[in-house]
């Protein structure tokens, strides 16, 4: 028991959950309030006014058992995913920061390192790059960039622009059902266990660019709930999700 609001302890007295939201905070992270919280495992600060960008990789290599980081809706925290996050975050499970005016790229290694994590909410920020399912392990990059160059067959080309992203979340359960999709072995990419937990990924309202991804990545995944429109994506729809 804690005698603070929105703070549980650990057995060892550390604290183990800081939960603030909608609090009326204005902070410059990392800032007083959570710099030097060793081991915490709960961070939900989200709606708020906090600033001065995502926690830093120093505060990250303090919280090796952090599972939730929630810090969406401060819409002026500002910076962008250090690359360190999937690094030193390893028992991730949920990553909330959408609406909070984040720039740059995602880090190469968010998805692929993070084998716990389960949900990813990153919309309606100023993110660039390419997106999170071509970022889900080397192989997916240079598959990605074979497609590029027409080096596969068409039934492999998960290419989407903006508006027609929803046509994967729609037809989901049928894709799963078919087999012998993409016959140059790319079927065998992102069927590791790192990957399984991961249920819902919304990216929504960026300014990620390139194409959607790889078409066997998207149908390895144990996805529910893919948000990507209102981005910068280019290339062919999948034939798979036009119908």
């Amino acid at each position: 028991m804690c005698a603070f609001h929105g703070v549980e302890l650990a057995d060892n007295g550390h604290v183990s959950s800081l939960k603030l939201k909608s609090n009326g905070l204005i902070e410059t992270l990392p800032g007083r309030m959570i710099r030097g919280l060793v081991g915490l495992q709960v961070l939900d600060l989200s709606d708020n006014d906090l600033r001065g960008g995502v926690p830093d990789d120093r505060t990250f290599e303090m919280w090796p058992d952090l599972t939730h980081m929630i810090l969406s809706d401060n819409p002026h925290l500002g910076g962008g995913l250090h690359p360190s996050l999937p690094n030193a975050c390893k028992r991730l499970q949920v990553l909330q920061l959408f609406n909070a005016n984040l720039t740059g790229p995602l880090p190469p290694a968010l998805i692929s390192l993070l084998p716990e994590l389960k949900s990813m909410l990153l919309y309606d920020n100023k993110l660039t790059g390419p997106s999170p399912l071509t970022l889900l392990s080397g192989e997916a990059k240079d598959e990605a960039k074979k497609m590029a160059g027409g080096g596969v067959s068409s039934a492999a080309k998960a290419m989407a622009v903006a508006k027609g992203v929803s046509k994967f979340k729609g037809n989901l359960a049928r894709a799963r059902g078919k087999e012998g999709l993409a016959g140059d072995g790319s079927e065998k990419m992102a069927t590791s266990p790192h990957h399984r937990s991961l249920t819902r990924i919304a990216c929504h309202g960026n300014r990620l660019s390139g194409g959607i991804g790889v078409l066997s990545t998207f149908l390895k995944l144990k996805l529910r709930d893919l948000t990507m429109g209102n981005n910068q994506f280019t290339g062919p729809i999948e034939p798979l999700f036009q119908k």
